[in-house]
């Protein structure tokens, strides 16, 4: 009796040990994702949630208008036109260069404006996701 009295208590012992360094672990982890997390840069962590919205937005409207203008610059592209003349020549390869130059330039805007509205659809993803405070806790506390 006294032998199972004591293989219990080692058992327990041991049994305290453990929760005592899966909780040590747990939040030295859980800290160590917070830090982590404020880490990373969030351009739009200071505006309100309905204020990166209404950016959002603004961004689609904008992208879909510098879409149409794209698609319809590529629509008016014409060919390059054989000249004969050297001077007509040279005045066609600067048109050419022009049009082209237009459409890099449209094509810059669109870039930098889709890229600006994923940062502000990743900003709205993260306030998602934090708003579930205990699937927030449990991941910082779980990922490793």
């Amino acid at each position: 009796m006294r032998h199972r009295r004591r293989r219990g208590a080692a058992g327990a012992k041991l049994l305290a040990v453990l929760l005592l360094g899966l909780a040590g672990a747990g939040g030295w982890n859980y800290r160590r994702n917070l830090a982590a997390e404020q880490a990373q840069p969030r351009p739009y962590r200071g505006y309100t949630e309905q204020a990166v919205e209404q950016l959002a937005a603004a961004y689609r409207q904008e992208i879909q208008e510098l879409g149409a203008r794209s698609d319809a610059a590529r629509a008016s592209r014409r060919g390059v036109q054989d000249r004969a003349l050297l001077d007509q020549q040279i005045g066609e390869f600067e048109r050419v260069q022009r049009q082209a130059e237009r459409e890099r330039a449209l094509g810059r805007r669109l870039g930098a404006q889709e890229a600006a509205l994923a940062d502000l659809e990743a900003e709205l993803q993260r306030r998602e996701a934090e708003r579930d405070g205990v699937r927030l806790f449990l991941r910082r506390l779980l990922s490793f």
